[in-house]
């Protein structure tokens, strides 16, 4: 893709001058404190080895992280760190104050500290903090404001500026450095060499490179905007964008059409080529705080940050987002629904509304704001689309929403949901259930009236279904599973109570809904239906060989027939494929999300396969299954670290195995250890890099040969 300077100017003088309207949903941010990782403040560089291993650039020292275990790294002199960056051997070179070198496991699988220092010529072995390192092929560069070291063939040279070196990075095979005086230079034939046009820079701090063509690479600065280099050409143009966000610390490319701008007061920036903001996440977004310093996209497509103060990764490749409805409170979600284009959420504080754009059909980037809906306030437990309006079940009643405030139908006892007596719409008769019983509402031309009250039991009816025989069925948590029916003038109904006598497993947590136009019953022990020749219940013949005795909460079945579900605090997708009948489905689960669910108050709603609405403690979470299908997530388990124990303590395995000098992911088999019966007790540490998952990985081990 070839860009012109023309389209560049052009293009990015149309970022918004506004950041006041985020995208909808916010991807998963884990946030580190100096507490968790037992390190300084400040993460100046960011890095990942081939196993998955993340590194740090930290005042107090170089802190790796497995996914579960933090260790910190100290430089001999105890310098800042500066710098990160690492090979293709897995050698971690770093820079602080005064010091450059790198780690490497020792025989043990420790890591231990080089230093090279000593290959500097004597003139120049005195230097300030090391910035910025770049691996290039004719070496290891390293960058100090005086000084850039060029580390081969275990010797180093050096080049000197005219002034000051300010800038260092590597891109697409080639190795550019700023120079105050000279400008922007690249290196070639041993040499650093200016650019054409590079005094356009003056006054101007690189602080990233991207390639966004085959010959373009856009240069982003500290305070001075942004600039095209077109093969080795550098145009200049204005943008208000450097008057918004204040000064970019770190850039980098996310994908093939957007990266992201690090900055050091309104956070992470994500934009595309053209200069439209798609996301920003900052502090009042769940980052630790707003100033960046490091950016660093690890082998997921996630982003890490290092900041002013702390580490924070951001699921940014994540299928899965938060939607919050209230940027303030967090309300629990309870409903959500798609209507007219808006998206409406009922929450334990209200219903709210957002209009959707079209962002490649994912919702979740729609960037616009929620809006309260008026005299909403209080729980709203469903808000459902009847006869092509909105109906909104609350706990003072029932309600319509219409131009955007909640206007009552039936005020008084609390409603819970909103049942269609027919499926041809529209619906003449619609059932409420409520805190207190059953009540009914009539349509006539455009309308709703309320009826009032059927009479016939006096109970809470949170779970509504109706058979083909019109038969209603309703179940109570703790009751049991009730059938109803209602007289000719819908005022009254008689019903009768189904228990564990009646075949059910058990008289508790049995819940009714209707999948593939049957009436299923959810137990604790998989899906029942009812016989009505014998009067009892049995395991369902279509779905209990693909939930077997599970535990089940929740059933809703999505527009191509797939079934979404709760098992506990879990959530899965059964989708069916005809094309194998041996095992015509698959099941999939969301590990992501376990725990995360309302429990209690579980409610999916499957809009479509990009657009998946799931009712949290924490407003409404997002997925788009599309995408979560489309990954091939690897799990991966590290070995950190073995002790044996006996009358004396010996660490035998510090967490890298290794071949000679040279880092590797398993051990050759002429290292493994043979070791004395007195060592008869072991302590293993071991972990995963896969940073999103950490709270829903669980271990199973194994002693081979006992």
């Amino acid at each position: 893709m070839k860009i012109t300077c023309l389209f560049i100017i052009f293009c990015l003088e149309i970022v918004s001058p506004c950041f006041g309207q985020n995208t909808l949903g916010l991807p998963q941010i884990i946030n580190y404190s100096k507490d968790d990782y037992h390190g300084g403040s400040q993460n100046w560089k960011i890095a990942q080895d081939s196993d998955g291993k993340m590194y740090f650039a930290n005042n107090e020292g170089l802190i790796s992280f497995d996914g579960n275990y933090w260790k910190v790294y100290p430089l001999p002199n105890k310098t800042i760190v500066r710098s990160l960056a690492i090979d293709g051997n897995d050698r971690i070179y770093v820079g602080g104050q005064d010091e450059i070198g790198y780690f490497s496991p020792d025989r043990t699988g420790i890591l231990q500290y080089t230093s090279l220092k000593s290959l500097i010529p004597k003139q120049y072995n005195r230097f300030a903090d090391i910035w910025e390192i770049a691996i290039f092929k004719e070496g290891i560069f390293f960058h100090a404001s005086d000084k850039i070291f060029q580390y081969q063939n275990n010797s180093i040279k050096v080049y000197l500026p005219k002034e000051l070196w300010q800038f260092l990075k590597d891109d697409d095979g080639r190795l550019f450095a700023q120079e105050k005086t000279s400008g922007l230079m690249e290196f070639k034939s041993n040499e650093w060499r200016p650019l054409k046009n590079n005094k356009i820079l003056e006054g101007a701090i690189l602080s990233g490179i991207i390639k966004i063509g085959e010959d373009s690479l856009l240069l982003t600065t500290r305070k001075s905007g942004f600039y095209l280099l077109l093969n080795d050409s550098i145009c200049k143009y204005n943008t208000s964008y450097k008057t918004i966000s204040g000064p970019i610390s770190a850039s980098l490319k996310m994908n093939k059409s957007e990266m992201v701008a690090g900055t050091t007061s309104h956070g992470c920036l994500f934009m595309d080529f053209k200069g439209n903001i798609v996301q920003k996440i900052s502090s009042a977004d769940g980052l630790q705080n707003s100033n960046v310093l490091s950016v660093f996209l690890d082998k997921d497509n996630n982003l890490w940050v290092g900041l002013n103060n702390g580490i924070s990764f951001i699921a940014y490749n994540s299928a899965i987002k938060y939607i919050k409805p209230d940027k303030i409170n967090e309300l629990p979600g309870y409903s959500s629904v798609i209507f007219n284009n808006y998206l409406y959420i009922g929450t334990s504080d209200g219903a709210y509304s957002a209009p959707l754009y079209d962002y490649n059909k994912d919702y979740s980037f729609s960037r616009s704001d929620f809006t309260f809906i008026k005299n909403s306030s209080g729980e709203v437990w469903k808000i459902e689309e009847v006869n092509r309006h909105l109906l909104l079940g609350h706990n003072e009643g029932s309600f319509i929403i219409q131009n955007e405030a909640s206007i009552p139908l039936a005020k008084g006892t609390g409603t819970w949901l909103f049942t269609p007596m027919s499926s041809v719409t529209p619906a003449k008769n619609i059932l409420v259930g409520t805190y207190t019983g059953l009540k009914m509402l009539e349509y006539e031309d455009g309308h709703f009236i309320d009826k009032g009250k059927i009479n016939g039991l006096y109970e809470s009816f949170r779970f509504l279904t109706i058979d083909n025989d019109n038969t209603i069925w309703a179940s109570h948590p703790y009751r049991g599973i009730y059938q109803l029916h209602l007289s000719p003038d819908n005022k009254s109904f008689t019903y009768h109570l189904f228990t564990e006598r009646d075949g059910l497993p058990s008289t508790l947590e049995n819940y009714v809904f209707k999948i593939k136009n049957k009436v299923v019953f959810a137990t604790s022990k998989g899906v029942y239906e009812f016989n009505p020749s014998t009067n009892t219940f049995s395991p369902s013949p279509f779905l209990s060989p693909v939930f077997h005795d599970m535990d089940i909460r929740y059933l809703k079945e999505d527009d191509d027939g797939d079934i979404w579900f709760c098992s506990g605090k879990k959530i899965g997708v059964v989708v069916f494929n005809n094309s194998t009948p041996a095992k015509p489905f698959k099941i999939t689960w969301f590990p992501e999300l376990t725990g995360q669910i309302l429990s209690g108050f579980e409610n999916i709603y499957p809009y479509n396969k990009e657009n998946i609405f799931i009712s949290s403690e924490k407003g409404i979470i997002h997925l788009n299954y599309l995408k979560y299908a489309a990954k091939n997530l690897q799990i991966k388990v590290l070995l950190g670290k073995v002790i044996a124990i006996g009358k004396k303590d010996s660490l035998i395995f510090g967490g890298y195995f290794h071949q000679g000098s040279k880092p590797i992911s398993t051990q050759n088999e002429n290292e493994i250890f043979h070791l004395p019966n007195r060592y008869n007790s072991f302590h293993f540490e071991y972990s995963s890099p896969n940073y999103g998952l950490q709270k829903n990985i669980e271990y199973s081990y194994q002693l081979k040969g006992y």
